[in-house]
């Protein structure tokens, strides 16, 4: 099915919560596959708040696709 966000050209970080009860890390992986310049990080024993849940992991992986 072909969305709006097949439009988007600008890199994108999406960090996923992979025991995300909300929203499930296999839509993350949907959103990957459709955007065409994104980078999926599934980031373990978390859950939909990744910035607050796991705080280090989200800055590292954040800095590290700000900085490239």
């Amino acid at each position: 099915r072909k969305t709006e966000y097949q439009n988007i050209q600008i890199p994108i970080l999406l960090l996923w919560g992979k025991q995300d009860r909300v929203i499930s890390y296999k839509q993350g992986l949907i959103f990957d596959d459709t955007l065409i310049n994104s980078e999926l990080v599934l980031i373990d024993e978390c859950g939909h708040v990744p910035f607050e849940e796991k705080t280090e992991e989200f800055l590292y992986y954040t800095y590290k696709f700000l900085k490239e």
